[in-house]
């Protein structure tokens, strides 16, 4: 039988952070490289450049965008004497329930031209109401789930260095696993009861590293488990309290414990006749690095780099068509 690895390094998401505040749920390497020319410009005062720059790459994330980048497009824009297209993005970040500086909003001098139109107003009241209806940190719970994530991460490295010094078979990698998935029963019992008792906790209220607990206590627990808590990740993004990639991510892991093809290729598997790690059974190799990049994944072939591997697309079906024929 095939032993799935488990995937533990989330590679490639990027959580934007602004005052101390999740922001965005995910970017792809072109929006970062997009908005890193958009903010060399804004820094020089080159406003109208930079304002068509932002608005750029938040059309190529598909209109979404960091709270930070969307607010300096906001500011380039009032500057540029763009009053509309100043407000459509201070209206998505007010709408967004995500952007809670009310204070730099009434101090940002970039702004001031904005302060005598009738819909200023409206902005102002809105991020208010935000910053009053912000979630509260549980520091109990999120220290608590920041040393279950470290613990996770922490073994399942260990283990990833022990094969490959010692190879997946050996004993010595058998009796960590062991330990591990010890481990894992206990992380699981404390999850399941903070979801059951709180719901699923976003990163305002838990930190990053308590919010990446919960994902990460379920993605390596049994298939059945991961069935029961996909729908509760999949509220908890449209929520704004997970991540639209730790999503894709369960699903994977979901689809092939049920025996099926993965979406997003985060899943690998130990060759038992050759030892050598391949990616698991794939829907559409061709477009995989597409659906990636829509939710916020690294391209293939930067994903299986940590494994010192390479990601050769018809090489892969070849392979993939033999194992289907051998089975």
């Amino acid at each position: 039988m095939l032993k799935a690895l488990l995937i533990t390094a989330i590679t490639g998401i990027c959580s934007l952070v602004f005052s101390g505040q999740v922001v965005a749920q995910f970017a792809t390497p072109e929006y970062f490289e997009m908005v890193k020319s958009a903010n060399k410009l804004y820094k020089k005062k080159a406003y109208s450049e930079a304002a068509l720059a932002f608005s750029q790459a938040f059309e190529a994330l598909g209109n979404k965008g960091s709270a930070d980048d969307r607010f300096k497009a906001a500011c380039a824009w009032a500057i540029s004497g763009n009053a509309d297209s100043s407000f459509s993005q201070l209206d998505k970040l007010a709408s967004s329930g995500m952007f809670y500086d009310y204070d730099r909003l009434v101090e940002e001098k970039l702004l001031e031209s904005l302060h005598n139109d009738d819909r200023w107003e409206m902005i102002v009241q809105s991020i208010h109401e935000n910053r009053d209806n912000k979630p509260q940190l549980n520091k109990p719970l999120a220290k608590e789930l920041a040393q279950i994530s470290k613990k996770d991460s922490d073994m399942r490295n260990k283990v990833i260095k022990l094969e490959k010094n010692h190879g997946s078979e050996s004993e010595s990698v058998r009796k960590f696993w062991s330990e591990i998935s010890r481990q894992d029963s206990i992380h699981l019992s404390r999850v399941k009861q903070i979801i059951s008792e709180h719901g699923w906790l976003g990163p305002l209220e838990v930190g990053r590293e308590g919010n990446a607990a919960l994902f990460l206590v379920i993605q390596h627990s049994d298939t059945a488990t991961q069935r029961k808590y996909l729908p509760v990740l999949r509220q908890a993004v449209e929520n704004h309290k997970a991540y639209a990639s730790d999503l894709a991510l369960l699903e994977d892991r979901v689809l092939i414990g049920l025996g099926k093809k993965q979406i997003y290729g985060s899943q690998l598997e130990t060759d038992p006749v050759t030892g050598k790690l391949f990616v698991s059974p794939l829907q559409d190799p061709d477009g995989v690095d597409e659906r990636r990049a829509k939710i916020g994944l690294t391209p293939m072939n930067d994903y299986l780099a940590f494994w010192n591997l390479k990601w050769d697309v018809e090489a892969y079906k070849a392979m993939l068509e033999f194992k289907e024929k051998k089975k």
